[in-house]
């Protein structure tokens, strides 16, 4: 996510380890906008497990795009195939969503939305209209990144630590986080920015923006993460 210049790249795994070249695709108009094919400071992404969906938070314009089979994608500045928060991709005065930050997929298709002091999920049964579940946070951040392991567990961040509700993809309302961790103990003023999980192995990559790093847990679904 190339935020400040409002746009999502694309790199080929060449590109990606040599650090050269241009992207070979990209997503978002030059200037931004709220046009069907523009972004306006693009938070977060993801991707269906079969790669069939990418989602990107498109923060600046309160909406979640869509495009689908996002790898056959060949020509840049495309239009988005659809849109959540908003009732089309030319409709720029939705109110559903506020600066939406964090975006994932569960393993029923439903997409989660984090915001900042609230997470949305919308079902795919409803063509993502409307939300059902709405998750309250305690500790609101803007950076409200969201992400699921493997296991179904969604984890949310605020700012200074991690909420973390077990089995979150058969949730019928809000009773609460299960379990509440700060990943790296011993620094000084953490501030996870966002984060990242590889759903076969739960490992978890944390940007800690306060400290200049990117942490690595090796399983985030055990008690502490480590």
């Amino acid at each position: 996510v190339d935020r400040g210049n409002n746009r999502v790249l694309r790199f080929n795994s060449i590109q990606w380890f040599t650090q050269t070249g241009s992207p070979e695709l990209v997503i978002g108009v030059v200037g931004g906008g709220c046009q069907p094919n523009a972004l306006q400071i693009p938070a977060t992404v993801a991707i269906t497990s079969s790669s069939s969906r990418l989602y990107i938070a498109d923060n600046g314009n309160n909406r979640v795009v869509y495009y689908d089979a996002p790898s056959t994608i060949t020509v840049s500045y495309p239009t988005a195939n659809g849109v959540i928060g908003q009732t089309s991709l030319s409709d720029c005065t939705g109110t559903i969503l506020s600066e939406p930050y964090g975006v994932d997929v569960d393993v029923n298709g439903n997409v989660w939305i984090g915001m900042n002091s609230f997470v949305l999920r919308f079902t795919a049964a409803s063509s993502f209209t409307a939300s059902d579940l709405s998750l309250a946070q305690q500790n609101p951040s803007v950076y409200c990144t969201i992400a699921f392991d493997g296991m179904g567990n969604l984890y949310v961040s605020q700012t200074f630590f991690i909420n973390v509700y077990d089995n979150a993809v058969s949730m019928v309302s809000d009773t609460g986080y299960t379990r509440q961790f700060s990943p790296i103990n011993g620094l000084p003023n953490p501030n996870y920015f966002g984060f990242s999980i590889e759903k076969s192995t739960n490992v978890m990559g944390i940007s800690d923006c306060n400290n200049y790093k990117v942490h690595v847990l090796k399983n985030v679904s055990l008690a502490n993460g480590l």
